[in-house]
């Protein structure tokens, strides 16, 4: 095992995915929302591996690079990784709950924050200040103004 810059021992890939696992079994996410380790599909599900020092988080669709990032930090690697399966997950709950009258977005969020918050509270601050950030530039279509 490597260690980064900040002494914090690097993680193995078959570690990382036993933590991965292990927060997905605390929100009852399913696998098909859970990222690769160490190959890609090819197909937008995000993948990570570890190249040298830091973990990576890459999405690739169709051979090229959609979203690519890397880190040091394995709690921001993992935020990354739950930052897209419980929006994923906010997003099949709403459609499973569709109310045509409200903004789709309302319940999508709404359930992201609270599998978040079942996870890790700073997540859940951090995805409400990213949420609020969106709702400054892009209201919801079902506000009255």
């Amino acid at each position: 095992m490597g260690k980064s810059q900040l002494g914090e021992i690097l993680f193995t890939l078959r570690a990382v995915k036993n933590q991965v696992n292990r927060l997905a079994k605390q929100i009852n996410a399913s696998k098909n929302v859970l990222p690769t380790f160490g190959t890609s599909k090819h197909d937008g599900t995000p993948h990570i591996e570890i190249d040298g020092e830091k973990y990576r988080y890459v999405v690739y669709d169709r051979g090229s690079i959609v979203r690519s990032w890397q880190t040091l930090d394995i709690q921001e690697l993992l935020y990354w990784i739950f930052q897209d399966v419980t929006s994923q997950m906010g997003n099949s709950y709403e459609l499973a709950h569709r109310n045509p009258n409200v903004d789709s977005r309302k319940l999508a969020f709404h359930h992201r924050l609270e599998l978040l918050e079942k996870l890790n509270l700073e997540w859940k601050e951090k995805e409400q200040q990213k949420i609020k950030e969106i709702l400054r530039s892009h209201p919801y279509s079902d506000e009255t103004h």
